[in-house]
């Protein structure tokens, strides 16, 4: 028997960002309030629009965290996006 490897699906950091929100049962006005994101940009993010550096930083206030970690899964999931059609 061969063990193959499948790699896992690619999770955008909306996804990351709607746990979150629901953990500290925040709707999308709070956030909004607590980042100073437009709430139609919050609801662009929950559908998988990209992080900006500015969104990060927001978040990361928001959610006592850092600019670096709301970046670094969006760039996760770029590069998994992009590894997985490389491979397609």
């Amino acid at each position: 028997m061969t063990d193959t490897l499948h790699p896992a699906r690619p999770i955008h950091p909306g996804v990351i960002l709607r746990r979150e929100m629901e953990t500290r049962e925040w709707t999308e006005n709070m956030l909004s309030i607590k980042s100073d994101i437009p709430v139609w940009r919050i609801k662009k993010l929950l559908e998988g629009s990209v992080v900006t550096e500015l969104v990060a930083v927001r978040l990361a206030r928001a959610f006592s965290t850092s600019a670096e970690f709301w970046l670094n899964l969006q760039r996760i999931y770029d590069e998994a996006v992009a590894a997985k059609e490389k491979n397609t």
